[in-house]
């Protein structure tokens, strides 16, 4: 059981550098290609960077809410 737990931990990291990557790539990519500069890059760097750690640390709770769970259970 810990195997898959330290498993699940790995592709999630992966996950989210590549998230974090790609998002940069079309940064870069739009800076590249219009008159916007670095600045692009890094609006799409902070942007990237909040998402992922909003959706790794509230990831959980927005599932929950999305599927209409309720409060504990008594």
């Amino acid at each position: 059981m810990y195997k898959q737990i330290d498993s699940n931990k790995r592709k999630t990291a992966l996950l989210i550098i590549i998230f974090v990557a790609v998002i940069f790539l079309i940064g870069y990519a739009f800076a590249e290609l219009t008159e916007a500069g670095y600045s692009a890059l890094f609006i799409a760097g902070i942007i990237s960077i909040m998402m992922a750690l909003g959706s790794y640390y509230q990831g959980d709770k927005v599932a929950l809410m999305t599927a209409g769970a309720k409060g504990p259970i008594e």
